[in-house]
């Protein structure tokens, strides 16, 4: 069985030790592949140093959507068992050996991975120290228990059964939503969700953790709300596909959306957020980072 690891970038990566991780695992390399999708039309000189590894650029405006970088990552995937992972996380050199033995004996299942991070330095450095491992194993610790945006493995024909990652307007901008929303359909197709025991992601800080948007979108905000909405009808309605997914054939405008949104926005709007502000700030940084690069 062949699997294709994917990776997101939004142009906001400080550094790229994962490929390394990979290019160490206890695997054939001939076993799989290694894609990298930055949403926007450069990468930095260090990933372009990077062997094994098939760079996508997707091209697009501000701001970061990265159902679509998923999304093309599946699509242009030529493994049978795909690794959707963070792109700044230590992984150990039988990671994949690990989970391949798992997948091997059961083909519904999905597996999620607990990530572990590094508490942010009291003084921050001004430059970013070499990954060590060992350090990392010793002071990460486990903060939050159900991280969908981590590490998530399945089988590509479960991904494109559900007909990949949410691309409706609500998702765009925020990491862990579009990640929970596809749990919540995988659960709802009947797969075998488990949480891994066994290998750990180790996730070292740095000053742009998590783009943009911190660790969510700010609790109360319309995103929030519809993004939050959109799973709480899914979990009842037990519905597998998405509004805008990976095939657009199978594309629908939401019936309920129109009143949802006339009744809740105009509350957003009194507190300063919606939409419109959260792409204001997004194509803010995304500016800043991308003007750096």
């Amino acid at each position: 069985m062949k699997i294709s690891v994917i990776m997101y970038d939004g142009g906001y990566r400080e550094r790229f030790h994962i490929i390394d991780c990979l290019n160490n695992q206890t695997i054939d390399k001939d076993m799989y592949e290694i894609l990298w999708v930055e949403h926007f039309d450069k990468v930095k000189p260090e990933l372009e140093r990077k062997e094994n590894v098939k760079i996508i650029k997707l091209n697009r405006k501000p701001p970061l959507f990265i159902s679509y970088c998923w999304n093309e990552g599946i699509k242009r995937s030529t493994g049978d068992l795909l690794v959707l992972i963070d792109g700044d996380v230590y992984i150990d050199n039988y990671f994949l050996e690990t989970i391949l033995e798992d997948h091997v004996k059961n083909e519904e299942l999905v597996m999620y991975f607990y990530r572990f991070e590094e508490p942010k330095p009291l003084v921050p450095p001004r430059k970013l120290k070499p990954i060590d491992p060992e350090y990392l194993k010793k002071v990460c610790r486990l903060t939050n228990p159900v991280n969908y945006g981590g590490c998530l493995t399945v089988r590509k024909k479960w991904l494109l059964e559900v007909n990949g990652y949410e691309q409706f307007e609500c998702f765009a901008g925020d990491v862990y939503a579009g990640g929970k929303e596809l749990y919540t359909r995988f659960k709802n197709l009947g797969l075998h969700v488990k949480w891994n025991p066994k290998v750990m992601l180790y996730h070292p800080w740095h000053p742009v953790s998590y783009g943009p948007y911190g660790h969510s979108l700010e609790k109360g905000s319309f995103n929030f709300k519809s993004q939050h909405e959109v799973i709480r009808r899914r979990e009842l309605s037990l519905e597998t596909l998405p509004y805008k997914g990976i095939d657009p054939k199978y594309d629908r405008e939401p019936e309920w959306w129109d009143d949802w949104v006339r009744k809740h926005r105009a509350s957003d709007g009194e507190k300063g957020g919606g939409k419109k502000n959260l792409i204001a700030k997004t194509r803010g940084f995304f500016s800043r980072i991308l003007g750096r690069a």
